[in-house]
């Protein structure tokens, strides 16, 4: 059984979603929302935030 290395650790996907679900922003959105807030991105330590196919 092959596993592919992961690019974001999941305790850093759920602190996404709960953001998200907070301010009630879907997962497609999402890059948007982050960028129009960089606090969100600074307060999580990131540069660039997952597909929402990562999301979802």
């Amino acid at each position: 059984m092959e596993y592919r290395i992961r690019k974001y650790p999941a305790s850093l996907i759920i602190k996404i979603i709960v953001i998200l679900k907070i301010y009630e922003v879907s997962y497609r959105p999402s890059k948007y929302f982050f960028n129009n807030h960089p606090e969100f991105m600074e307060m999580l330590n990131i540069t660039d935030i997952p597909n929402f196919r990562t999301l979802s």
